[in-house]
């Protein structure tokens, strides 16, 4: 992981890079669940498909919970 100033905002940066073994319809589908993505997203509180254009492009409404313990970890 690696976490840079940006000048003239206040936050950090940060990136991750990690590889996933598995086929990309498979995490497609994970990250498309949204009534499980509560179990691996600790800041998800809620999400719905706001509309279907096609097989493969969906509108989705996502919300999240704030965390101060995120907030911490950047400035530490």
């Amino acid at each position: 992981m690696k976490s840079k100033k940006i000048d003239g905002y206040p936050l950090q940066a940060i990136m991750g890079v990690s590889q996933i073994k598995s086929p990309p319809r498979a995490i497609i589908q994970v990250i498309r669940n949204l009534k499980e993505k509560k179990k691996w997203d600790p800041f998800f509180a809620q999400g719905h498909v706001l509309e279907v254009i096609d097989d493969q492009t969906s509108v989705i409404y996502q919300a999240y919970e704030p965390s101060l313990n995120f907030f911490f970890s950047l400035f530490s």
